[in-house]
């Protein structure tokens, strides 16, 4: 009897899926490492764009708040009832809104004050020697107008002391040259000749001839009073010179039909306000205010 020879028995065919390496512990722990720093770059820009956002909204909502504190303060410059201060003092007003106080505060610093810019039909303020537009500066009396046994010199440094800018004008055949300066003043003492160096030399020019410096004895109509943020001087500040409602002896204010006013500053990019308004001057002559 013959035998059959066994067959070989299969053998069972591997599974494929175990056949594939796994990942080590050392590369699963790069991987979730890897995840893990995705993860916090990518919550990292939404906190910050977030943080821009919100900035974006506090400034907006801080330079609405100094605009209508300053409302206020046109309304008491107006009324003839801003005090003459020879220290920077805190705005206050019984009628401003609670929302407009607390912690966010504008400084009012008497310049000129509320004296006359004359003396005997003789401009106050003038230049001393003519305008040095290609140093930028220009020359005057640190005296010549005083207030409570100060200079206006020395009150012209409280507001530029804090970081704020003040803007005035050298009056040149009637015709008003508009200028700024934000560098205090080094000599002001009584008999001193005051040097005040401006942010834009080209104000000590000549309108009609720019390669003229202003002559000396040209009239300086600083501000009589500015106002400026407590906080961050340098964001917002406005300077008040002539009420429009009283007669200014020796003062002529030129101004055209209508003013185009632009809002926003396109250095920041936390405040893009797109706000534009036309003015008609002839019946808004409330105040000069220059910003």
């Amino acid at each position: 009897m013959t035998s059959k020879p066994a067959k070989p028995s299969k053998l069972a065919k591997p599974n494929r899926f175990f056949e594939r390496e796994g990942l080590s512990l050392v590369e699963l722990l790069m991987a979730m490492t890897l995840l893990a720093l995705i993860s916090m770059a990518s919550l990292k820009i939404m906190q910050l764009s977030e943080s821009s956002f919100s900035e974006g909204r506090t400034q907006l909502t801080i330079q609405q708040k100094n605009q209508a504190i300053t409302a206020f303060i046109n309304d008491d410059f107006k009324n003839q009832l801003l005090a003459e201060q020879t220290t920077v003092a805190t705005y206050e007003n019984m009628a401003l809104l609670a929302d407009l106080r607390g912690d966010h505060i504008l400084n009012l610093a008497t310049i000129f004050g509320n004296g006359s810019r004359f003396a005997f039909a003789v401009p106050k303020c003038v230049l001393v020697d003519q305008a040095e537009p290609t140093l930028g500066y220009f020359t005057f009396a640190a005296d010549c107008h005083m207030i409570g046994g100060k200079t206006i010199a020395s009150l012209i440094n409280i507001p530029l002391d804090a970081g704020a800018k003040i803007a005035f004008a050298i009056d040149i055949e009637g015709a008003g040259a508009r200028c700024t300066a934000s560098k205090p003043i080094t000599n002001v003492g009584v008999g001193m000749v005051a040097k005040l160096f401006v942010d834009d030399p080209a104000c000590l020019r000549l309108a009609s001839d720019a390669t003229t410096a202003v002559p000396r004895n040209n009239h300086i109509l600083f501000p009589r009073f500015v106002a400026y943020e407590k906080n961050n001087p340098a964001r917002y500040y406005t300077s008040f010179f002539e009420n429009s409602s009283k007669v200014s002896d020796g003062i002529n204010l030129t101004m055209p039909d209508y003013l185009e006013l632009w809002g926003g500053q396109s250095s920041d990019p936390a405040v893009t306000l797109a706000h534009r308004s036309q003015i008609d001057v002839g019946k808004h002559r409330e105040y000069c205010q220059l910003e």
